[in-house]
């Protein structure tokens, strides 16, 4: 919740975590929602909205679980 010239506004809810913590979905303030696939070491593989629609999508990690490869829809590979 984040509060704003004494008003409070929820920023997020429904929040559902993968086991051992990353966040697997959740839905912000606005009503959108945001769910995370991960893999087996809990690094996030991809991010897509409700609709289904991927917006960020990590096929490669190098030794040190930095993304060395990203897609998002209109950048390409």
């Amino acid at each position: 919740m984040g509060t704003t010239a004494g008003t409070t506004a929820v920023l997020a809810s429904n929040l559902v975590y993968h086991p051992f913590g990353p966040v697997k979905s959740l839905t912000y303030g606005n009503g959108k929602t945001l769910n995370t696939l991960v893999d087996t070491a809990y690094r996030p593989t991809l991010r897509s909205d409700g609709s289904g629609a991927y917006f960020q999508n990590i096929t490669a990690y190098d030794a040190a679980d930095n993304p060395t490869q990203l897609y998002a829809p209109g950048l390409g590979p």
